[in-house]
Parts: structure tokens; sequence; C-alpha cells
């Protein structure tokens, strides 16, 4: 892993992908129909003091990833421990945005396949292009991410004779209660889980960006899954917003271009599945970095295919049905990522920066 290194603007390029890749299909927000979009919106600005945070702990000691971190701050001993916790928790992370992947393969093309034969292959690849490198997946994303924009941006504009924007009607109809409490599940998930990023951070080339380096992807990001909503919603209407769990993929079917033009969702489940897989490689990466802190391992390629595998059997067990991961994803998570994604980093945050403000004062005296 020794000379591995990528840009703060590659590093940027892989949270603005993790983002957006919840908002490219589902019905993010749901519940609040036509007022989701003003959910999104809540949620960007709530995460972006979130986002401080994360730069500044990796900020205050840098080189270090979250693993390292925890070591320095807490001693090697409870750590250990709570380095556990955070490998167990990307695990768990890692392993509901397979299993959503793998539902949204075999619920729109490959219907009779068998999902672990999805979840092998998937992994087979993540594997592959996780032992080429972290220059490599970068290289990868940055070719593929460009022309995913342009694809995107392309539908927005075909889809505008299908864009009804009454469908934002009536506004704030859900009440500011119900706004707030979707807000905070949006922040739980996707936003906050871009802690990820804080257990391979040991890569990034650290300058004066590196400062605040989690907020710029976020706040363009933001923009684009606020768009993404309004669209959505206003082909769609706030009624089928609701109803439909694959937005992206239904809206995008609308779009006919006198007749000769159409099934154009393959570029939806395109794109979703690029970001998809690129979402679920950091997480195996995170892992793979938090198991190699916990053991002193000296290579995070060694586990690769121990973690994976262990990821495509839990996966199969996870959830019996889409209906079960959609009822842990609104009753369970957000209290669950709150804690591990907000309150955990937030005590790591207060420590690190009593701990470097105690041994500057040590070194001045």
């Amino acid at each position: 892993m020794k000379g591995e290194s990528i840009s703060n603007k590659q590093m940027q390029l892989f949270i603005f992908c993790y983002s957006i890749g919840g908002y490219l299909l589902f019905n993010m927000g749901a519940s609040l129909k036509q007022d989701a979009w003003i959910a999104s919106i809540i949620a960007v600005t709530i995460s972006i003091p979130l986002m401080i945070m994360y730069s500044r702990i990796m900020y205050l000691h840098q080189g270090s990833n979250l693993f390292d971190i925890i070591e320095i701050v807490f001693g090697k001993v409870f750590g250990k421990f709570i380095n556990i916790i955070f490998t167990v928790h990307a695990f768990l992370l890692g392993s509901y945005l397979l299993r959503d992947f793998i539902d949204f393969i075999k619920l729109t093309a490959l219907f009779n396949t068998p999902s672990v034969i999805c979840s092998i292959c998937i992994g087979a690849l993540i594997i592959w292009i996780l032992k080429e490198g972290i220059e490599v997946m970068s290289a990868w994303t940055q070719f593929f991410i460009r022309i995913i924009l342009l694809f995107i941006i392309l539908v927005w504009i075909l889809l505008i004779p299908e864009m009804d924007i009454t469908n934002l009607q009536p506004v704030f109809y859900s009440g500011i209660k119900a706004i707030s409490k979707e807000s905070l599940k949006l922040v739980t998930f996707p936003f906050s889980g871009i802690f990820i990023f804080m257990t391979f951070f040991d890569y990034v080339d650290y300058n004066k960006e590196s400062k605040y380096i989690f907020v710029k992807p976020l706040m363009i990001g933001g923009i684009m899954v606020v768009v993404f909503t309004l669209v959505n919603i206003m082909i769609l209407g706030g009624e089928d917003y609701n109803s439909f769990y694959y937005v992206g993929y239904e809206a995008i079917k609308r779009l006919k271009l006198q007749g000769e033009f159409q099934r154009a969702e393959v570029v939806v489940s395109i794109a979703f599945t690029i970001i998809q897989f690129i979402q679920i490689s950091f997480c195996v990466l995170g892992v793979s970095k938090g198991v190699t802190k916990v053991f002193n391992l000296k290579n995070y390629r060694y586990i690769l295919i121990p973690v994976v595998i262990l990821m495509i059997n839990f996966v199969q067990i996870m959830f019996k049905s889409i209906m079960e991961a959609m009822e842990f994803t609104n009753d369970l998570w957000p209290s669950y990522a709150f804690l591990m994604q907000i309150l955990f980093p937030l005590i790591i945050f207060i420590v690190a920066l009593l701990k470097k403000k105690y041994s500057t004062n040590n070194k001045e005296v």
C-alpha cells in the first residue's frame, strides 16, 4: 500500500459520487410526497457542519485514517475495541448497499438469476479493482462519472416536456414536523455515510484544501440530489413518488421521442450500477483497512477475499425481502446511524481537539 496516494480532487470526486448514489434511483424522503425536495435541502444544510467536523478530524492528524486516529486518541487497548465497532459498522453499511444493488438487478433485469450469483460477480469485480489500488479506482471513477453526468443532464433536458410544476404543490403540505423528521433520516442515510472515507483517508495528499475537503463535494452533490428529487416529483407527482421505490427508473420511462427513442431507463440503470459498485467498494476498502489495523496486518489486500465472501454470505441472510429492507431503513437505521456516524465521530473530534490543545500547551511550557 505504500506509495499509493490520491489528490484532494480525486477524494472529493469519490465523496460526490457517494452523496448522489441513492438519489439516482430511490424515492428518498418518499413519505413527504411533493415536499421531499424540501427535506433534501434541509438535510444537506444540516450535513455541512457534520462534513466540517469530519474534515477537521482528519486535518488534526494528517496522514492518518480513522482507525489510526482512534488509537492515537483513546489508546491502543480501548482504541482497538472502538476500531472493531467501526469496522463492523462499515461491513453492515456495505452489506446493506450490496443488498439494495442485488434487489434492483433482480427486479429490473435478471429475474430468474439467483441473487448469490449476482453477488459473486460483483464481489469478484470489487476484489479485482481494490487489489489494483486506490489510484486505479480513482481513474476508473473519473472516466465513468463524466459520461454519467453528461447523460443525466441530457435526459433532464429531454424530460422537460413531461414535467409539471404543479405536482410540487401544495408546498409544505406535510407540515414542518414531518419534514424535519424526514430531513434527519436523510442526514443518517445517505449523507453521514460519507464517514466511510475517513477509514482510508491516509491516501490523500494534504494541502490547504484538505481542511474542508468533505464540504465542497457535499454541496455540489446536494444541488444535484435536490434537482433529482424535483425532476422525479414533477414527472411522477407526489403520490407516485411515494408509491414507486425506484422513482428514477420509473421517471425516465416517460421519455419518448416521436416513438423512436424509448427504453431510456437503461441510462439510469447503468449510472446507478456504476455508482453503487463504487460505493460498495468504498465500504469493502474501509472494512479491510479496519481489519488490517485491528490485527496489525501489513497489507489490506491479503484480506479482501475473506471480507467479500463474508459480505456475500451475510447479504443472503440479511433481509428476506425488499419490504424488510425498507422497514430497516425507516425504523432502525436512523437511530443506529446517528450513533455510529454522528455521535461517535463527535466524541472523537472533541477528544482529539482537547488532546491536541493539551499537547500544544505542554510544548509551549
